[in-house]
Protein backbone atom coordinates (compact mmCIF):
# COMPACT_ATOMS: atom_id res chain seq x y z
CA UNK A 1 0.00 0.00 0.00
CA UNK A 2 1.57 3.57 -1.09
CA UNK A 3 1.72 6.39 1.13
CA UNK A 4 -1.60 7.77 -0.20
CA UNK A 5 -3.49 4.82 0.17
CA UNK A 6 -3.00 4.75 3.40
CA UNK A 7 -3.71 8.39 3.92
CA UNK A 8 -6.66 7.74 2.35
CA UNK A 9 -7.82 4.44 4.17
CA UNK A 10 -6.98 6.44 7.37
CA UNK A 11 -9.35 9.53 6.34
CA UNK A 12 -11.90 6.43 5.71
CA UNK A 13 -12.11 5.45 8.83
CA UNK A 14 -11.47 8.34 10.90
CA UNK A 15 -14.90 9.06 9.04
CA UNK A 16 -16.80 6.08 9.41
CA UNK A 17 -15.72 6.34 13.29
CA UNK A 18 -16.92 9.78 13.38
CA UNK A 19 -19.81 8.69 11.12
CA UNK A 20 -20.64 5.69 13.72
CA UNK A 21 -20.21 8.12 16.78
CA UNK A 22 -23.32 10.28 15.62
CA UNK A 23 -25.67 7.60 15.33
CA UNK A 24 -28.18 6.47 18.04
CA UNK A 25 -27.77 3.04 18.23
CA UNK A 26 -24.79 1.73 19.16
CA UNK A 27 -25.47 -2.21 20.48
CA UNK A 28 -27.78 -4.38 19.49
CA UNK A 29 -28.56 -6.53 15.95
CA UNK A 30 -30.74 -5.28 13.19
CA UNK A 31 -34.04 -6.66 14.78
CA UNK A 32 -33.79 -4.24 17.87
CA UNK A 33 -33.32 -1.65 15.55
CA UNK A 34 -36.11 -2.68 13.16
CA UNK A 35 -38.43 -2.95 15.98
CA UNK A 36 -37.67 0.45 17.55
CA UNK A 37 -37.92 2.33 14.43
CA UNK A 38 -41.12 0.63 13.94
CA UNK A 39 -42.52 1.54 17.18
CA UNK A 40 -41.62 5.16 16.35
CA UNK A 41 -42.77 5.46 12.48
CA UNK A 42 -46.42 6.60 13.12
CA UNK A 43 -45.20 9.96 14.64
CA UNK A 44 -41.66 10.01 12.88
CA UNK A 45 -38.70 8.88 14.29
CA UNK A 46 -34.90 8.88 13.41
CA UNK A 47 -33.42 5.43 12.27
CA UNK A 48 -31.54 3.81 15.05
CA UNK A 49 -28.61 2.81 12.75
CA UNK A 50 -28.31 5.80 10.26
CA UNK A 51 -30.32 8.93 12.23
CA UNK A 52 -32.25 9.64 8.88
CA UNK A 53 -35.88 10.31 9.56
CA UNK A 54 -38.49 7.53 9.01
CA UNK A 55 -42.20 8.10 8.94
CA UNK A 56 -45.31 6.77 7.99
CA UNK A 57 -47.54 9.27 6.28
CA UNK A 58 -51.30 8.49 6.32
CA UNK A 59 -52.59 10.54 3.11
CA UNK A 60 -56.40 11.08 2.18
CA UNK A 61 -57.62 12.44 -0.87
CA UNK A 62 -57.75 16.69 -0.75
CA UNK A 63 -59.78 19.00 -2.93
CA UNK A 64 -56.50 19.98 -5.17
CA UNK A 65 -56.10 16.28 -6.15
CA UNK A 66 -59.89 15.72 -6.76
CA UNK A 67 -59.76 18.84 -8.88
CA UNK A 68 -56.80 17.89 -10.65
CA UNK A 69 -58.27 14.64 -11.62
CA UNK A 70 -61.87 15.99 -12.79
CA UNK A 71 -59.47 18.22 -15.05
CA UNK A 72 -57.22 15.66 -16.47
CA UNK A 73 -60.57 13.50 -17.18
CA UNK A 74 -62.03 16.22 -19.13
CA UNK A 75 -59.14 17.04 -21.07
CA UNK A 76 -58.34 13.21 -21.54
CA UNK A 77 -60.42 10.54 -23.30
CA UNK A 78 -59.68 6.69 -23.01
CA UNK A 79 -55.85 5.86 -23.06
CA UNK A 80 -54.71 9.44 -24.12
CA UNK A 81 -51.44 10.72 -21.93
CA UNK A 82 -51.51 14.18 -20.88
CA UNK A 83 -48.06 16.14 -20.22
CA UNK A 84 -48.14 17.88 -17.06
CA UNK A 85 -46.51 21.11 -16.80
CA UNK A 86 -45.65 23.04 -13.82
CA UNK A 87 -47.50 26.84 -15.56
CA UNK A 88 -50.22 25.08 -17.01
CA UNK A 89 -53.80 25.38 -15.85
CA UNK A 90 -53.61 22.16 -13.66
CA UNK A 91 -50.78 23.58 -11.22
CA UNK A 92 -53.31 25.85 -9.55
CA UNK A 93 -54.70 22.54 -7.82
CA UNK A 94 -50.87 22.14 -5.98
CA UNK A 95 -48.57 19.12 -6.94
CA UNK A 96 -50.10 16.43 -4.47
CA UNK A 97 -51.37 14.75 -7.85
CA UNK A 98 -49.20 12.09 -8.00
CA UNK A 99 -50.16 10.92 -4.34
CA UNK A 100 -53.15 9.65 -6.94
CA UNK A 101 -51.36 6.58 -7.72
CA UNK A 102 -51.51 4.85 -4.69
CA UNK A 103 -55.30 4.53 -4.64
CA UNK A 104 -54.66 3.01 -8.53
CA UNK A 105 -56.35 6.98 -9.71
CA UNK A 106 -53.45 7.46 -11.78
CA UNK A 107 -50.42 6.32 -13.99
CA UNK A 108 -47.56 8.19 -15.04
CA UNK A 109 -45.79 7.08 -18.46
CA UNK A 110 -42.53 5.78 -18.06
CA UNK A 111 -39.46 8.06 -18.34
CA UNK A 112 -36.83 7.06 -20.91
CA UNK A 113 -34.70 10.29 -20.40
CA UNK A 114 -31.94 9.66 -18.51
CA UNK A 115 -31.52 13.32 -17.80
CA UNK A 116 -35.32 13.97 -16.56
CA UNK A 117 -35.83 12.65 -13.14
CA UNK A 118 -39.54 11.64 -14.21
CA UNK A 119 -41.45 11.60 -17.82
CA UNK A 120 -44.01 14.26 -16.49
CA UNK A 121 -46.77 12.80 -18.60
CA UNK A 122 -50.23 11.32 -16.59
CA UNK A 123 -53.04 9.92 -17.34
CA UNK A 124 -55.76 8.88 -15.14
CA UNK A 125 -56.73 5.43 -14.77
CA UNK A 126 -60.24 4.14 -15.54
CA UNK A 127 -61.28 3.56 -11.78
CA UNK A 128 -59.56 7.58 -11.64
CA UNK A 129 -62.30 8.31 -14.42
CA UNK A 130 -64.92 6.62 -12.48
CA UNK A 131 -64.07 7.71 -9.19
CA UNK A 132 -64.51 11.36 -10.71
CA UNK A 133 -67.59 10.87 -11.95
CA UNK A 134 -68.30 9.95 -8.39
CA UNK A 135 -68.90 5.85 -9.41
CA UNK A 136 -66.27 4.83 -7.54
CA UNK A 137 -65.27 4.44 -3.85
CA UNK A 138 -62.16 4.06 -2.32
CA UNK A 139 -60.14 3.77 0.25
CA UNK A 140 -59.89 7.22 2.43
CA UNK A 141 -56.83 6.47 3.55
CA UNK A 142 -53.32 5.16 2.05
CA UNK A 143 -50.34 4.90 4.51
CA UNK A 144 -47.09 5.65 2.59
CA UNK A 145 -43.58 5.40 3.51
CA UNK A 146 -40.69 6.88 1.43
CA UNK A 147 -42.85 7.03 -1.63
CA UNK A 148 -43.91 3.68 -1.66
CA UNK A 149 -47.83 2.68 -0.33
CA UNK A 150 -47.85 0.00 2.72
CA UNK A 151 -51.42 -0.52 2.37
CA UNK A 152 -54.94 1.70 2.00
CA UNK A 153 -57.23 1.82 4.59
CA UNK A 154 -60.21 3.62 6.57
CA UNK A 155 -63.57 4.04 5.17
CA UNK A 156 -64.26 3.90 1.64
CA UNK A 157 -64.99 7.56 0.04
CA UNK A 158 -66.64 8.95 -2.72
CA UNK A 159 -65.56 11.91 -4.74
CA UNK A 160 -68.29 13.83 -3.34
CA UNK A 161 -66.55 13.17 0.36
CA UNK A 162 -63.82 15.53 -0.59
CA UNK A 163 -64.29 18.75 1.46
CA UNK A 164 -65.07 21.37 -1.50
CA UNK A 165 -63.84 24.83 -0.67
CA UNK A 166 -61.87 26.74 -3.12
CA UNK A 167 -63.02 24.58 -6.14
CA UNK A 168 -66.71 23.29 -7.24
CA UNK A 169 -67.33 20.00 -8.22
CA UNK A 170 -70.12 20.85 -10.22
CA UNK A 171 -68.51 23.88 -12.17
CA UNK A 172 -65.22 21.92 -12.58
CA UNK A 173 -67.23 19.44 -14.92
CA UNK A 174 -69.25 21.95 -16.42
CA UNK A 175 -66.40 24.46 -17.47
Amino acid sequence: MTWLETLLEQDWAAAEEAFNAHLPFQSGDLRDARTALSRGARRGKGCPCCAQMVKIYRRSIYEGMAAWLIDMCRETTGDEWSRVNPGDTRSQYGGDYAKLIHWGLVEQKVNVDPKKKDSGIWRPTARGRSFARGKLKVPKYAFIYSSLLLRTGGPKVSIHNVKWKKFSYIELWSA
